[in-house]
């Protein structure tokens, strides 16, 4: 093959390449984004949010498993009972776990953090504590799932 051949065979598949398109949104969910179609950044992004407030959230596209990672920094209430937070967004599916760490106890002997009631909306924490003494407790917690 000479050397004008070659360019011609891949001025071809670069003419397909630009014909074909872009990979559309339904070809990327569905997995069948293969052959000479193209991604562009754009669609890299596609489905990709995230809200860096204090309480906050990352989702990952579904094309990349639809996991979202969300952060709630909240203060219990003084009774040593559940207090109830929303997930700055709904978990579509479920929530799979959570980490959370206390970083503030005025008195009392902190054992530490109980979550209860965790659905796809809303999470219930509370303190608890080793003598009978609770109080409000300042938290940080992370929420996984999809």
């Amino acid at each position: 093959m000479s050397r004008a051949d070659s360019l011609a065979a891949t001025d071809k598949q670069v003419q397909d390449f630009v014909v074909n398109g872009e990979v559309t949104e339904a070809e990327i969910t569905a997995g069948a984004a293969e052959g000479s179609k193209w991604f562009s950044l754009r669609r890299l992004r596609m489905g990709f949010a995230i809200s860096l407030a204090a309480n906050g959230y990352i989702a990952f596209p579904s094309w990349l498993g639809g996991l979202i990672i969300q952060w709630i920094s909240g203060t219990t209430g003084p009774n040593g009972t559940a207090t109830l937070f929303s997930y700055p967004i709904a978990f579509p599916n479920a929530c799979f776990g959570v980490v959370t760490s206390a970083y503030s106890s005025a008195s009392g002997s902190l054992d530490g953090i109980e979550v209860s009631n965790r659905t796809k909306t809303s999470i219930g924490v509370a303190g608890v504590f080793a003598i009978n003494n609770p109080v409000a407790l300042q938290f940080d917690l992370f929420a996984i799932g999809h």
